[in-house]
This record gives C-alpha cells, sequence and structure tokens, in this order.
C-alpha cells in the first residue's frame, strides 16, 4: 500500500443518518415517567407533545474525591493575637499587607503581627498524587510563627488568587481563621475554589478594583478605609454551622427527564454544557462508548484540579457523548485526560488562568490515520477534530470545573479546545521524525500529546526558498509572539506548525528538527531594554521592582549580550554595542496543514505539556470492523 493511503480511515459509508434519526425518535419516552427533584426543582420538564421524544439523561459531572471540613472558630477579639500576613507574590500585596499589619497595630498595640517576608509565598496546591512539600512548608511555618490568624493576598488574577486561596485553605486546615484579600470576580473564584478543597464558607475581604492599576497612594487609602474592617470582621465574627457533607451520588443515576430542547436548556442552566446543543447523554449511549475501554466505568483515570473531581471512564463517555464525539473515540478522549492530569502539564499553573489558555492535541500513530483525525487544509475545523476538541472543553467544564465568572478566570474568555494530527507521511518523506518519535516513542504507537496556549496562532507566510532567511522569518515571528502577556518574553512555550512545504524547503537546506531548533533559539532575541519594558510595565501580576532597577538585573544575568542583534535590525553605527536577551527557550515543532500553502503558525502557551500513549481495548479491531473501519496495522508507517 502507498503511504498516500495511510492518510485516512474513513468508515464505510452506511445508512448512518437514518439510524441516527430512528434512535432519536425512538428513545426512551412515555408520558407521566417520574423523576427525582434535585434541590427542589422537578428534573422532569413539562410535557410539550405527544409525539416528542422523551431522553432519561444522567450527569456529566466527576465523582467527588473532597470531603468538607469545619471552619476554624472565629476570634473573639485580634487584641493581644498572633496575625500572620502570608502574600503570592503578586498584585502589590507588598503595599496592602503592611498597610493592614501596621492598622492592626494601632488598633490593638499588644497584637503581634509577622509581615509577609518572614513567611513562605503562598504556593499553589500540588496536583494530586503529587508530594505536598509546599503545603506542608506552609502549615509548619504557620506553626512555627504560633500564628492566630493568617491574612493571604492578594488576589487579582486566576493563578495568583488560587496561591492566596490555598494559604487561606492551609491555614484553616491547622485550625487558624483565615481572610484572603481579593477584587471583585476574584472573591467568587475564590469561594468556589475554597469549596472545592473542602472549607465550606472562605472569608473574602474585597478590594473594589485592580490593584495593578492604582498608585501605592490609592492602595494604602483604600486598604484603610474598606478592607481593614472587613478583615478584622472576616476574622471575629462568628460563622453559621456547617451544613455538612452532601451525599455522593450515584454516576449512573437519572438526572433528567425530557425533551432534547428542555434537556439542553437544564444543562445550560446549571453550567454543565456550553450552550451548543448536546447529544442527550442516556445510559445506552453512554454504554456504547465504553465498549471500546479496557477500563471498568468507574475506574479512576485522573483527579483534576480545581475542582478536585475525579475523572472515570463513565463521565469522560457522559461528555464525549454530549459533544457528538463517536464511541470510537473514548481511548483518545481518555488518554487525553491523563495528560492534562499530568503534573508535567502544570494545569494548577494555567487552567484558570486570567490569560484564557485553551488546551489543545495533537494525535499521533496509525491511530489518527484510522480515525481521520485531520492535519491537512483546515484541520481543527474538521468534524473529527471539532468534535474531539469539543469533548475535552465539556470535560474541562464539568470535570475540571472550570466556569467562567466562578473558576475559569479568561479576562476575554477562552476558545474551545482543539485537535489535530501531525502529517507523519509527509514528515516520513522528509526524513525528519514524527513529534513522538523525538519524545522517545515507537514509530507506530499511538499517543496523544497536550499543549496549552493563548491564542490559535501568529500567522506567518515565509516567501522565501532559502531555507536560511525562512529560518530568520520564523525567529522574527517566534520573537514577536509572547505569551499571556507582556512581562512573558523568554518564559513560555512556543509551538510551531509548519506546513509540509515549507518544512521540505528547511529539510532539504541540511535542517533537522534539532538543528532548525538551535538556530532559532539562537537567532530569536528581543532587545533588552525591550524586554525590561515588556516585564515592568505590562505586568501579569507579578511585583516588579522599578525599570532602572529590573535593568540592572537583567544586565547582571548573563543573558544580556551585546553584539547579538537580530537580523531584522538595522546594523547602523553602534549597533555592536546594543543588549538582547533570548526571545524564547522550548520549541516543538508539529508538521501539518495545507501542503499546498507556504505558512507556519506560531502557538504562545506556557511552559506545561505532557504526551501519553493511548491504551486501546484487547477487541479493538473487531470493534473497528463492525464499526466500518479498515484495520489499524493497514495505517502502520514502515
Amino acid at each position: 500500500m502507498s503511504l498516500q493511503g495511510l492518510k485516512f480511515g474513513r468508515p464505510r459509508v452506511r445508512t448512518t443518518a437514518f439510524v441516527l434519526v430512528m434512535s432519536l425518535l425512538s428513545a426512551a419516552s412515555g408520558q407521566g415517567v417520574s423523576a427525582p427533584v434535585s434541590d427542589g426543582v422537578p428534573l422532569t420538564a413539562a410535557w410539550r407533545s405527544p409525539t416528542e421524544a422523551v431522553y432519561r439523561i444522567v450527569s456529566p459531572l466527576g465523582e467527588r474525591t473532597v470531603t468538607m471540613m469545619p471552619m476554624a472558630a472565629r476570634l473573639d477579639t485580634l487584641a493581644g493575637k498572633t496575625v500572620c500576613m502570608v502574600w503570592n507574590n503578586a498584585f502589590k500585596a507588598d503595599v496592602t499587607l503592611p498597610v493592614i499589619g501596621e492598622a492592626l497595630k494601632k488598633r490593638y498595640p499588644d497584637t503581634t503581627v509577622v509581615p509577609y517576608t518572614a513567611l513562605p509565598v503562598a504556593p499553589l496546591p500540588e496536583p494530586h498524587g503529587v508530594p505536598k512539600r509546599n503545603s506542608d512548608a506552609m502549615q509548619a511555618a504557620l506553626k512555627s510563627k504560633r500564628c492566630d490568624a493568617v491574612i493571604t493576598g492578594n488576589g487579582g488574577c486566576g493563578i495568583c488568587t488560587p496561591r492566596a486561596n490555598h494559604a487561606a485553605v492551609l491555614a484553616e486546615r491547622s485550625g487558624i481563621p483565615a481572610v484572603i484579600v481579593t477584587n471583585p470576580g476574584f472573591d467568587e473564584q475564590a469561594r468556589t475554589m475554597a469549596r472545592d478543597a473542602g472549607m465550606p464558607s472562605l472569608q473574602v475581604a474585597l478590594y473594589p478594583d485592580p490593584f495593578d492599576l492604582e498608585t501605592d497612594a490609592q492602595l494604602q487609602q483604600k486598604t484603610l478605609s474598606l478592607v481593614v474592617p472587613r478583615v478584622i470582621d472576616a476574622l471575629t465574627r462568628p460563622l453559621p454551622a456547617s451544613t455538612g457533607t452532601a451525599l455522593k451520588p450515584d454516576p449512573g443515576e437519572i438526572v433528567f427527564v425530557g425533551s432534547i430542547d428542555d434537556a439542553n436548556r437544564y444543562f445550560a442552566d446549571r453550567g454543565w454544557s456550553d450552550g451548543l446543543a448536546i447529544t442527550p447523554p442516556t445510559r445506552q449511549r453512554v454504554e456504547e462508548f465504553l465498549k471500546y475501554t479496557d477500563y471498568a466505568p468507574h475506574e479512576p483515570i485522573a483527579v483534576l484540579p480545581p475542582a478536585n473531581l475525579t475523572a472515570t471512564p463513565w463521565n469522560i463517555a457522559v461528555n464525549g457523548v454530549m459533544a457528538g464525539s463517536r464511541p470510537e473515540h473514548m481511548p483518545l478522549l481518555i488518554a487525553a485526560v491523563q495528560a492534562i492530569a499530568d503534573p508535567a502539564f502544570r494545569y494548577t499553573n494555567h487552567g484558570a488562568s486570567t490569560h484564557g489558555f485553551t488546551n489543545f492535541f495533537w494525535v499521533n500513530g496509525p491511530l489518527a490515520r484510522q480515525l481521520g483525525i485531520d492535519h491537512g487544509q483546515g484541520l481543527i475545523a474538521h468534524p473529527v477534530n471539532s468534535v474531539l476538541g469539543r469533548a475535552m472543553s465539556l470535560i474541562e467544564r464539568n470535570i475540571a470545573g472550570l466556569r467562567i465568572k466562578e473558576t475559569q478566570m479568561g479576562s476575554f474568555g477562552k476558545v474551545a479546545s482543539w485537535f489535530l494530527a501531525e502529517d507523519e507521511v509527509a514528515v516520513n518523506a522528509l526524513g525528519w521524525e514524527p513529534y513522538h518519535v523525538d519524545k522517545g516513542f515507537a514509530k507506530n504507537a499511538n499517543t496523544i500529546s497536550a499543549g496549552n496556549s493563548t491564542l490559535w496562532g501568529r500567522n506567518l507566510v515565509p516567501s522565501t526558498s532559502d531555507p536560511k532567511v525562512l529560518m530568520q522569518i520564523m525567529a522574527y515571528g517566534i520573537t514577536n509572539t509572547e505569551a499571556l502577556a507582556s512581562g512573558f518574553t523568554g518564559m513560555s512555550r512556543r509551538y510551531v506548525l509548519i506546513e509540509p512545504g515549507v518544512a521540505k524547503i528547511l529539510a532539504e537546506g541540511g535542517y533537522t528538527k534539532r538543528g532548525l531548533r538551535q538556530d532559532l533559539i539562537k537567532t530569536g532575541r528581543v532587545t533588552t531594554h525591550e524586554a525590561t519594558f515588556s516585564q515592568v510595565y505590562g505586568s501579569f501580576g507579578r511585583v516588579n521592582r522599578s525599570f532602572e532597577a529590573e535593568y540592572a538585573r537583567a544586565h547582571a544575568s548573563g543573558k544580556s549580550e551585546r553584539g547579538r542583534l537580530p537580523p531584522w535590525y538595522p546594523r547602523f553605527p553602534g549597533w555592536e554595542e546594543v543588549e538582547t536577551m533570548p526571545a524564547v527557550g522550548i520549541l516543538e515543532f508539529i508538521v501539518c496543514g495545507d501542503p499546498s500553502r507556504n505558512k507556519v503558525q506560531i502557538l504562545a502557551g506556557g511552559p506545561g505539556n505532557a504526551i501519553k500513549e493511548i491504551r486501546l481495548p484487547a477487541s479493538w479491531d473487531e470493534l473497528m470492523d463492525k464499526a466500518g473501519y479498515r484495520p489499524l496495522r493497514q495505517f502502520a508507517l514502515p
């Protein structure tokens, strides 16, 4: 078989549309079907038509792993107590926390205030299964300082808020009352994440405006007049008794009975869908997905932050059904969940971020070709790629627990996840190795990789057949594509999607992937003045010193060098004295896209990514034959 024959494994044409329509019309039905009640809301929608199908639907949510704990008792007074300050190295808490401490000392002269400089920086919660070294160190420090109360801050972004929030959770677990300082919007994030960590009623002292847009004088005045009274109240006002731990629901329980329109509205109203139409997740549909995995239906696959819910084949399948995925996509979805749960993916570092990181996935191996995951023109918009991406977005919503205006804090939102495949046939012809082989997997292993990006990419159109100049224009694009926010130059990973025609010019010019990576990193530089300006005035929340101090630190870092001005700058008199710094340190290459065009796409994201081998069930070949696919072995590369 030719290599061209390896590209797609489309199922044989069958009367799929007719079967689908008939199955929708013949779904479980019957007027007067009884259904349970949840939170006082009937789970059976109003009957609309005796001919309209009725669906008995299960929940898409992950299984809870955390039990609620009692809150620490509030103090009668702060007089004579030891009050400890914990900061998250962000959003000018170095200004606001000392103001709070000074105000407390003035009001309660015999109070001891432990400054934030005497305690560790607030850590992010460690991923499930990872040793909790930072958390243990924070709790030990609070104990060693004999803290009677803890004040943490400042919560002003999607990642810095969880840091300050986690310090408050650790204090409460140690029996120490705590309060977190946030600005509006992030108070709800803090409370939700605290509940997900087992704290039923986190106390918040609200600062009214964005911290980084305030002068020091404004911060001091508003903290003194508004925040300090709220801090005192949060630490001394008695809390209502906890309502106790909710019963663990049966994952297979019917949570809604009704028409397809009512089901869609019900799921959207509860935040379980993205608002687009879903396929009703009935038990029967979920069970079809479960045929395509050897994992037991309720076997733990991963615990996803920040909601700390367990992903199982059952709830992964529910979300796959909702997205419109096919049952044979099940092994991909399981492996994708395992990838984002891997500590190397660093989900806790970016999942809730205001920068709107979007998870994306790419598939290598013969399975991508068998399932028809597209690697060519329009790849992420291909129907197979689209439903897989939507399924992972729903999993992020319902199992990771990331929802807008609660815990997913993207300032302008975030786009849906996307899927793609690498064009391994083209890579093979170039003499390069596919992505997964570079990572140590066999050529015909099936893998899924997970990355993240703040954008779908900066589009470059190289218009040269000179491989060196082509590399230089790629370096130009990489250098000018900052990730997260201004201030992250050189601190992130770039994913470089290279169309086969562009890759051919590079390969025929003598470039290997390794050589290309080295030259791009060596060429992609930014002036030290520009990098410092971006870092100081485009801060992503981290507290920076003055421009002069940061420039001096960059100059002394050893990374700032003279005489290495990139080729797109003019060689003016004295150019040799201009100092530049590396713009990027981590590059990943994926060959894909329209083979008839001359484009490169640069995606900028955080440093975390992960790759997992896809586990197929023992009966895969038999199942796929029944589903109308060609055998997997026919898609192997020679």
